[in-house]
């Protein structure tokens, strides 16, 4: 591995490191999980990524046939009929 390989995987090893769930893909192909980066980032040659984690929206009622979402729940304490969303992530 040559020092711009290093600068570009840098924030994929901190994340790792932090807990996040890291992916790879190869060359083609779709992204799959990545059990133990320290091992797999010497050998391949393909991408990494930070795998994205769904938001959680508060949807509140604006009007009639108007919504307005927010991640934070205290925004929403003055509305009635407030629900929470999960966003729902598909493969890049």
């Amino acid at each position: 591995m040559n020092r711009e390989r290093a600068k570009e995987l840098l924030p994929i090893m901190e994340a790792y490191a932090h807990g996040k769930n890291i992916e790879y893909r190869a060359d083609v192909g779709s992204w799959v999980n990545v059990n133990n980066l320290m091992y797999e980032i010497g050998k391949a040659t393909g991408e990494y990524r930070i795998k994205s984690e769904p938001r959680v929206l508060w949807v509140y009622p604006m009007g009639k046939d108007e919504f307005e979402a927010t991640t934070i729940k205290e925004n929403t304490k003055n509305f009635a009929g407030v629900f929470k969303a999960i966003e729902v992530l598909e493969d890049d």
